[in-house]
């Protein structure tokens, strides 16, 4: 009996590590899942930004400082435990291979890394698209239930993605599989495609693009509150 206990609790253990290894990987599937069934452009492009651009430049990022770490005399003096992985941790835990490596055989490179990166893109992105939210300015005539509706969710929202995103963070330090210097590498990486990513598509897409929380999609156009004739809101 005790045998079939520790059996589970090691299989669940198992089953939970490989789905946090694999979160990114995860959360872009679903978002491509549910753009190409709903038609939903706005998680169509989060995906891009996520999935795409953002382990782009993760890449082409860790590639740069892993070159100008071991060339430059005196960075290639500091230790390599503060920017590089053990090889078979990196192969245990990461959703691609860590980074390029010029250094020893069984090390990698770790700043930044794609997993987090990625994930500091999720939190960030939600993080930007809650603070226009509650920030966005209500029409004199829109309804006060509603406007108080819309910030409630957007502030709630900030508070869980800042919570979450660190906790998250913690954990996969725990693993083993990141460096405190490739966290806030990978923290600077990921915020800044957020910000730039979502700014990108609130020009491109005039406000409809950007909200994965569709609540922007759901606000009357002014014009609509000068007209008696009922107005509703339809993709166009």
């Amino acid at each position: 009996m005790a045998s079939v206990v520790g059996d589970f609790v090691c299989a669940t253990r198992q089953l939970f590590s490989q789905g946090f290894r694999s979160l990114p990987a995860i959360l872009g599937g679903a978002s491509l899942t549910l753009g190409m069934i709903q038609g939903n452009f706005n998680f169509l492009f989060f995906f891009v930004g996520m999935f795409i651009f953002t382990p782009v430049a993760a890449g082409l990022l860790n590639g740069l400082l892993e070159l100008i770490l071991i060339n430059v005399p005196i960075l290639n003096q500091l230790p390599r435990s503060l920017w590089q992985i053990p090889n078979g941790t990196a192969n245990a835990c990461s959703i691609f291979t860590v980074g390029l490596s010029s250094g020893p055989p069984q090390t990698m490179n770790a700043v930044p890394s794609y997993w987090m990166s990625m994930m500091t893109f999720f939190f960030a992105y939600i993080f930007c698209n809650a603070l226009f939210l509650y920030k966005k300015q209500e029409n004199e005539k829109a309804k006060k239930e509603g406007v108080t509706a819309r910030k409630s969710q957007a502030l709630i929202s900030m508070i869980v993605a800042i919570m979450v995103g660190i906790i998250f963070s913690i954990l996969r330090y725990a693993t083993s599989c990141e460096t405190m210097l490739g966290i806030l590498v990978s923290w600077g990486l990921g915020i800044g495609m957020a910000i730039g990513w979502y700014k990108f598509m609130r020009v491109c897409g005039l406000g409809r693009l950007d909200d994965l929380f569709g609540i922007s999609s759901r606000i009357l156009p002014l014009q609509s509150y000068e007209e008696d004739i009922p107005t509703v809101c339809v993709p166009s």
